[in-house]
């Protein structure tokens, strides 16, 4: 989970319902970017899920136990150089084939987020004749 997403999420749990404006303005990017940064956290949340509406979002607390679990996770791979090194040391380390769930729940990640760190993987698998095949 990346800081952004950490901080839409604390919005939202200090708020009960909080607009796609607000949550723009209090994270600094357009609206757009927040529905995407919130179809990321609904894909990775646990003990928890956001509902959206005409009266904005709403974080609803399932498993108090989980959601906080989740929140504080202790990997955080913000930036393309932390993931790739991660995926790159997995590959290097596993015998067999990595699931690509399996990849995004280890780095927090949703499925488009770790689509876009593998052309990197690629430009060095390919220089070391290894094949990644997604």
């Amino acid at each position: 989970m990346d800081r952004k997403q950490k901080s839409i999420l604390i919005e939202l749990m200090n708020h009960e319902f909080v607009s796609g404006q607000d949550l723009a303005a209090y994270i600094q990017m357009s609206t757009r970017s927040v529905r995407t940064i919130i179809k990321n956290i609904i894909q990775d949340i646990k003990g928890a899920r956001i509902e959206s509406g005409s009266f904005g979002y709403r974080l609803v607390i399932e498993d108090s136990a989980m959601f906080l679990q989740y929140l504080q996770q202790e990997k955080t791979f913000e930036d393309s150089q932390s993931r790739f090194q991660y995926i790159f040391n997995r590959f290097i380390e596993n015998n067999d084939y990595i699931k690509v769930d399996d990849l995004c729940e280890e780095l927090y990640l949703s499925k488009t987020q770790l689509k876009q760190s593998i052309p990197q993987q690629h430009r060095v698998t390919g220089r070391a004749e290894l094949q990644l095949v997604i």
